[in-house]
């Protein structure tokens, strides 16, 4: 599994280049979630079992590496973010229930269209 490759004995460039990946990969599959289309490697990622194994690679070692746990930490973070998905999921899903109850000729970018307003003739 990526995760593994998180800890103290791989290259610390390693270490970046996985968790950027472990990110776009969660990112991207939360993104399909909400197209209904369901994600086993989001799953697999979720699970507790995955999770402690990051921080044991992270953590359990008598040394300790900066970078590991820049990168453990970015890999959390990313599993951690849901709200922002869920936001737009349900931004996305009130727009489509209320779109039909605008009138037809109505477009939210554009102002409905006003008669000129009447001013006195100058003097």
């Amino acid at each position: 599994m990526l995760i593994d490759k998180i800890h103290i004995g791989q290259d610390d460039d390693l270490c970046v280049n996985v968790a950027q990946l472990l990110g776009d990969i969660v990112r991207i599959g939360r993104e399909w979630h909400q197209m209904a289309l369901p994600s086993p490697i989001i799953a697999r990622l979720e699970e507790t079992e995955a999770v402690e194994r990051l921080l044991r690679n992270m953590l359990d070692t008598p040394e300790h590496s900066d970078m590991v746990i820049v990168s453990g930490i970015s890999v959390l973070l990313n599993l951690m973010e849901t709200r922002r998905y869920v936001h737009m999921y349900v931004r996305s899903c009130h727009m489509t229930c209320l779109c039909p109850l605008h009138p037809p000729h109505y477009h939210p970018l554009q102002s409905p269209h006003l008669h000129p307003l009447q001013t006195p003739q100058p003097l």
